[in-house]
């Protein structure tokens, strides 16, 4: 057969095919100037394929082909080369078979104890309600206390429940939500997510970003949190209370919102799901208006909140969340500044052309936080980043993230 034949028989290119003859591991007889190949090609293709396939290289190859070819049918006493590479490769499979072996019974462990886990946590899951506790944490955006008609309470777990108020403002619990109604409070800005998928970040930045959590979680710890009110006000892709979860305070009242109801009923099974029972409140509501009392929340977690809120408002969302807070409330988050008029603020713009023309630094954050009454505690301030998964990130430009902890003197 001619080249084009054997090439499509054999599932390879005929330059492929080219370059074997040149490197002497095809030999194919030769025929008014073209190649024919016959059924010894075919074995001798047959034996390349399967020595490729054993990750030998191309020297040991031509030796192998080149012996078989000779030897194939010769009672000669075997070549000592030839036999000894097959021997070493025999044994560096054995190797990697042993390897492969341990590997998959540590994987086959591995989604055992987690399937059991989780069907374990599925087993016993079961759906709260908004604990009663909450209720005295409850009032209308105008300030005045909010009337409650209760649908569904059990075991002082409230599933269903209908909220109202003489301004006429009303809102629902619908299986252990609370859902603020969508018209009344003051319009979301668009959410800008920084946060891709995992797959989408390199190990430096898991790592970068695991220790921002880390910091964020020991100025939580660093402060007494028992008994406290701690709200989360942006949940998006991952909370940051739910991930420390195992080492909160069961004493505290925890609450989370997100204006996205799927968010939210997503959390709400996570924590439902939880292995100890934790204190929790979940609001579908936007950013800036809670139905919360005046003055009831200790901390607020700004997982990048202001940072978002600032890209597209020209402001930061902390002054609006003051009603909330009082004497020695404190904030503690992650703010990302994206250096002013640089190829990134310019890429983001063109990215995202409803943002706000001006982009604020920390040092425009730190600013607004004591015009407000706040004091910087704590700060923690890696080193900046050249390169991220941020879209909108120009190699080279270097984004500063801050980690801080301020807390309200003045409110």
């Amino acid at each position: 057969m001619w080249t084009g034949q054997f090439a499509k028989r054999h599932n390879i290119s005929q330059s492929t095919i080219g370059f074997y003859i040149k490197q002497g591991l095809l030999a194919p007889a030769i025929v008014n100037g073209r190649y024919d190949f016959r059924e010894s090609d075919d074995l001798d293709m047959q034996l390349i394929a399967e020595l490729k396939r054993l990750q030998f290289n191309l020297e040991d190859i031509s030796v192998a082909v080149t012996q078989f070819r000779i030897f194939k049918d010769s009672v000669a006493p075997a070549d000592q080369r030839l036999l000894s590479m097959f021997i070493n490769k025999r044994m560096e499979l054995l190797e990697e078979q042993a390897r492969l072996q341990s590997s998959l019974t540590f994987l086959e462990q591995t989604i055992c104890m987690m399937q059991e886990r989780e069907n374990a946590r599925e087993a016993k899951t079961q759906v709260n309600g908004l604990d009663i506790r909450f209720l005295p944490l409850l009032n209308c955006p105008c300030g005045k206390r909010l009337t409650m008609n209760l649908e569904q309470i059990e075991s002082g777990q409230i599933r269903n429940a209908s909220l109202s108020c003489t301004c006429g403002y009303n809102a629902v619990i619908e299986n252990g939500i609370l859902i603020n109604p969508k018209g009344e409070c003051l319009p979301t800005p668009p959410v800008y997510t920084y946060f891709h998928p995992d797959e989408e970040m390199t190990g430096e930045m898991r790592n970068y970003l695991y220790h921002l959590y880390r910091q964020m979680e020991s100025m939580l710890s660093d402060s007494s949190c028992n008994g406290k009110v701690i709200l989360e006000t942006h949940i998006g892709n991952s909370s940051f209370l739910l991930q420390k979860a195992k080492v909160l305070s069961p004493s505290s009242l925890y609450i989370f919102c997100d204006p996205q109801y799927e968010v939210i009923a997503r959390e709400k099974k996570l924590l439902d799901a939880l292995d100890r029972q934790l204190n929790t409140m979940c609001i579908v509501s936007n950013y800036q208006v809670f139905p919360l009392e005046r003055g009831c929340v200790d901390f607020i977690i700004d997982y990048f909140q202001n940072t978002s809120f600032d890209l597209f408002t020209d402001g930061f969302v902390f002054p609006r969340w003051k009603r909330y807070l009082h004497q020695g409330s404190k904030l503690i988050g992650v703010f990302i500044d994206i250096p002013h008029n640089s190829r990134s603020a310019v890429k983001f713009k063109a990215i995202h052309p409803d943002c706000t023309p001006n982009m604020h630094s920390f040092e425009d954050f730190k600013h607004s936080l004591k015009e407000h009454g706040f004091v910087i505690e704590q700060l923690y301030q890696p080193d900046p980043l050249s390169r991220s998964y941020h879209p909108w990130h120009y190699p080279g430009d270097k984004l500063h993230y801050y980690c801080y902890c301020a807390r309200l003197e003045k409110p």
